[in-house]
């Protein structure tokens, strides 16, 4: 938790910050897949040529992952296919990604923040926080100022690229710093910035406030950061339910979730995986099988974390790449891939016709985790669970000597139309006890 000597103030729409003393940076590493095959072509001529980093083509993924600046001059954005890209710009150096050197970048720039600060909190592979309470003598927003002007010298004459740092007394504000100006660039958000920069900043620019959420408070006038900071937390909480409160707390920088400590990850709250197989999916069992994998990966990464899910959420991408995503309670807790694979055939039937609406991706998502050895409602069917807990304590031992492509529980072959039946069933009386 935060000192207590940063005591809360009013927040920023008043005037005031609501951590007085505390110094928050957030790092960003400029375009970085881009930046990092820049860094290291053989004669550095890729430094003088618009290049992006894109997905492969043979395997459907052929979508711009990462540009550097000069393929950002022609309209080249993160997202689009390859062949929109190469139409704004038709001398684009096409390059395919290499996942092994970018981490050893990230580790290499983390090491550098270790130097000023333990409290190094990743967001994802190019993005950290950094709590600076305290530390070398910063006592102020201005003395973190100066500490970026280093990291981001330290990151360029180290890494040869750039990072772009925000600084401000909170996480939220700290991260719309470092998206404020790039590249190479320090932003400061102190509560001095706000009526003049922040509050005219668009809603989408805050943390959390993703595409929907902002088509739905634009049909309430509401497209700024000044004016979601400005309204009623009722009139937010009735349009939004409580992420509308969070994110009204976020708009007036109202946060005061801490940096971790470096190494200390935050308890997950969910465990997901996903695919985009080659060909379009257009049958209920091309798509189990595919289900059948990713439960099997799932509910090994839930046993490795000592979890288990109440819930499932799955989401699915259509051919013209509109997205959605379905979920729904399981009952009982389990970690077991032929639990998890029939409730997703379940939700998957009552969620799309494949033979009317073809699937580009399918992805499987364990929620509602609890720790395995806790207290848990048991399953409705407990004849089958001994045979499922020996079953998966024996995968798990022989992927952990031999690894985890030696076996596969193929949940596909244990989870049969008997079964599918029984936890319909068993799930519909579960709804209707609710």
């Amino acid at each position: 938790m935060i000192s207590e000597k940063y005591t809360p103030s009013v927040d920023y729409a008043s005037g005031r910050g609501i951590n007085s003393g505390r110094v928050v940076l957030h790092a960003d590493l400029n375009n970085f897949f881009a930046s990092v095959e820049c860094a290291n072509s053989p004669d550095r001529s890729l430094l003088q040529k618009p290049v992006a980093v894109c997905g492969s083509r043979e395997l459907r993924h052929g979508i711009v992952l990462a540009k550097n600046e000069k393929a950002k001059f022609y309209g080249v954005k993160t997202g689009e296919t390859i062949s929109n890209a190469l139409k704004k710009c038709p001398s684009l150096v096409i390059l395919s990604a290499h996942y092994d050197l970018y981490m050893q970048y990230s580790r290499a720039a983390r090491d550098i923040y270790l130097r000023y600060t333990d409290r190094v909190e990743p967001f994802g592979m190019d993005e950290a926080w950094l709590e600076l309470s305290d530390c070398r003598e910063v006592r102020s927003i201005a003395d973190g100022a100066r500490i970026a002007d280093e990291i981001r010298t330290a990151i360029k004459k180290e890494l040869g690229v750039t990072v772009s740092v925000g600084v401000s007394d909170n996480k939220v504000f700290a991260k719309l710093g470092s998206d404020y100006k790039k590249p190479d660039a320090t932003t400061v958000f102190s509560p001095a910035e706000y009526e003049r920069v922040i509050s005219k900043l668009p809603l989408s620019d805050i943390l959390f406030a993703g595409r929907s959420t902002c088509a739905r408070l634009r049909s309430y006038g509401i497209t700024t950061i000044g004016q979601a900071a400005d309204k009623d937390e009722y009139f937010m909480k009735a349009i939004l339910g409580k992420n509308g409160l969070t994110l009204r707390n976020f708009c007036r920088g109202e946060d005061t979730s801490p940096v971790a400590y470096f190494g200390c990850a935050p308890d997950a709250k969910s465990v997901g995986n996903s695919t985009t197989p080659p060909k379009d999916i257009a049958s209920f069992l091309e798509a189990k099988l595919i289900l059948s994998s990713l439960c099997d990966t799932v509910c090994s990464r839930l046993r490795a974390e000592k979890l288990k899910c109440r819930g499932i959420k799955m989401h699915f991408r259509l051919t013209d790449l509109q997205s959605f995503e379905r979920q729904m309670p399981l009952g009982f807790c389990t970690s077991s891939a032929r639990d998890m694979l029939a409730f997703s055939c379940m939700l998957l039937a009552k969620s799309v016709d494949l033979t009317k609406t073809p699937l580009r991706s399918i992805g499987v998502c364990a929620i509602n985790l609890a720790p395995a050895d806790g207290l848990c409602q048991m399953s409705l069917f407990p004849e089958d669970s001994g045979r499922k807990d020996v079953i998966d304590s024996t995968v798990d031992r022989i992927r952990g000597r031999f690894g985890f492509s030696k076996i596969s529980t193929n949940a596909l072959s244990l989870c049969d139309t008997e079964m599918l039946g029984k936890i319909e069933r068993g799930y519909e009386v579960f709804t209707h006890l609710r």
